[in-house]
């Protein structure tokens, strides 16, 4: 039993402690592991590696190129700081309430003419990089797919990032907010947000190369034979007394 037990510990150990770089291509190469639920059956995609933080989100009618809808993430970069804001950017009649102080806004429109990411400073947000790098972020959409990157340097290098997403359409008599992750949070028009995603994102938090599966199988063998020679020294030292 305590063989199997090491063998099975050592086996899962790699999956946990992988992490992903995503090619901003368009091409979905998120793992099943990097999937979470929105309303109304879309699904989103989170990864990071050192540099950066990637999102992904598929969702029926995201490539419909419509001008008056957006993909967008709220981003919290301080985590119990008092640094950002719980109301969000106004989307014709829409802002929506935050679940925590955001820092940073990303937003895509759907009719690809348009990728922007606003900060939150002096209490407004405001377009602070507009410049050629726009924070560096990049977005590529295929179809009903839409992947994007935030440097890690671009939110100041955090340990933790809180945030939501979702899909707004601004269009009068038709707004609403849908798509949205977690999907505990409501859609409809004028949507509130009181749940959100955690992710550890620091530079400490990255993971060591996994070992090949032979390596685990001779480490497992080895432990296990460790393990078995130390019960029954155990075991003499027992009778002994």
């Amino acid at each position: 039993m305590r063989t199997f037990v090491t063998l099975f510990a050592l086996a899962w150990a790699p999956a946990a402690l992988a992490f992903q770089t995503i090619t901003i291509d368009g091409t979905n190469d998120f793992t099943a592991e990097a999937e979470l639920p929105a309303g109304g059956g879309g699904v989103w995609f989170v990864e990071h590696d050192a540099d950066k933080v990637y999102f992904g989100i598929f969702a029926k009618g995201l490539g419909s190129g419509s001008s008056t809808e957006f993909v967008w993430v709220y981003i919290d970069t301080n985590p119990g700081g008092a640094t950002g804001s719980t109301l969000g950017v106004v989307y014709n009649t829409q802002e929506p309430v935050l679940p925590f102080e955001a820092d940073f806004h990303f937003r895509w429109k759907a009719d690809n003419s348009y990728t922007n990411m606003l900060d939150y400073n002096d209490g407004s947000w405001t377009s602070d990089n507009l410049g050629a790098d726009n924070f560096g972020i990049a977005a590529f959409q295929d179809g009903d797919y839409l992947e994007f990157s935030i440097p890690l340097a671009s939110l100041g290098n955090p340990t933790t990032i809180r945030w939501v997403g979702a899909m707004i359409n601004e269009q009068g008599g038709a707004e609403s907010t849908y798509f949205q992750t977690p999907d505990v949070n409501p859609g409809g028009y004028d949507s509130d947000f009181t749940s959100f995603h955690t992710r550890t994102v620091a530079a400490s938090s990255t993971p060591v190369p996994a070992l090949p599966v032979w390596g685990l199988l001779a480490m497992a063998g080895m432990l296990g034979a460790a393990g078995a020679g130390a019960a029954g020294r155990r075991d003499e030292d027992d009778s002994a007394r």
